[in-house]
């Protein structure tokens, strides 16, 4: 039985955050007594869990984080291992979304998302390319305030394979002469997922790179918006605790609830990927009544991982700061990088 206690988790907002307090935070408040709270921020917040890890203000216990971001705090003793790579069930997981100081909750996927008003009866926008292409793709356009997923996006849309986009020749520097030919066609810099589905669902952008949660709940609502698989950029995105957090033990069974098979199966119909294998075998998702037709918006589903680019985070951890320094710069100046 545990005694009163609280854990705050940072969640990166939206439909997932909708989806993690109503099928998670809640049940798990509901059945342990700990009371789960979670806190939206902007992506990587990488500055912000250093301050409070070396300030001990805690504003969270913990953080859903991607790849990039993991091994970055990890390696510079940020995050607290959270010590269940035997638990019977978190074992059980993709081994690659398992660390010693990340679990797996989720592979998050970035596509190109276009509005369907704008684009009827005209060629559809399926690749980086295409993005690129302001003559045959008119419209307005809209990139993420930051470097990650928008370098390599450059790189593919200058003709780089995605098998090739961590091994090319001078990668960096080529990205940001792609970025040069875009950067005058951009009318909005988005930061977090709300604000990317906002934009499309308002129609303030008429092509945007965004994750698939944000495109497919502005679908639900009822916007004119599609995306295409082709060059989509995942990765996976991890439950870690906070280097010496209060309540880490709380945290642990956090873990452990939430890495369950049937409750990563429950969050499907919004658009998150399971890190458990046995959350796609038909008797879990029937248990569940969870529609097949929701697998095929998944980043794992076969056809649709076949096209895509892993994200490298081991690739950026010695470049993270300089990275976001020199896009910062190229973004604000006035002449090209």
């Amino acid at each position: 039985m545990w005694v009163y206690c609280q854990i705050v988790i940072r969640t990166s907002g939206g439909k997932s955050h909708i989806a993690y307090t109503k099928l998670l935070f809640e049940p798990f408040t509901k059945e342990t007594g700990i009371k789960v709270t979670g806190i939206p921020s902007n992506v990587e917040p990488i500055a912000e869990i250093k301050t409070m890890v070396n300030t001990q203000t805690y504003h969270w216990n913990m953080a859903c984080l991607g790849s990039r971001a993991i091994p970055i705090l990890s390696q510079l003793g940020y995050l607290e291992p959270h010590e269940l790579m035997n638990d019977h069930v978190v074992k059980n997981m993709i081994p690659q979304a398992l660390s010693d100081y990340g679990v797996g909750k989720n592979v998050y996927s970035t596509v190109l998302a276009y509005r369907t008003d704008v684009f009827k009866g005209r060629s559809i926008p399926r690749t980086w390319e295409d993005f690129w292409n302001v003559g045959k793709f008119p419209g307005l356009r809209g990139l993420r305030q930051i470097p990650f997923d928008t370098l390599e996006e450059a790189l593919m849309a200058d003709g780089v394979e995605p098998s090739e986009v961590y091994s090319c020749a001078d990668g960096i520097n080529r990205a940001f002469r792609s970025l040069d030919k875009i950067k005058s066609h951009i009318s909005i810099w988005w930061q977090n997922n709300p604000h990317a589905e906002h934009l499309l669902k308002t129609g303030e952008v008429h092509l945007i790179p965004a994750f698939t949660t944000s495109v497919i709940s502005a679908m639900e609502a009822g916007a004119p918006v599609a995306f295409s698989w082709d060059q989509h950029i995942y990765a996976y995105d991890s439950w870690t605790i906070l280097r010496g957090t209060p309540n880490a033990d709380a945290c642990r069974e956090f873990i452990r609830f939430a890495t369950h098979p049937e409750r990563q199966a429950r969050l499907i119909p919004y658009g998150i990927a399971p890190t458990q294998p046995a959350a796609l075998e038909p008797s879990i998702l029937k248990k569940n009544d969870i529609d097949p037709k929701y697998l095929k918006l998944l980043a794992t589903y076969p056809d649709n991982l076949k096209k895509g680019l892993f994200n490298d985070g081991l690739y950026w951890m010695d470049k993270h700061s300089s990275m976001i320094e020199r896009f910062n710069e190229w973004r604000l100046g006035q002449v090209g990088a």
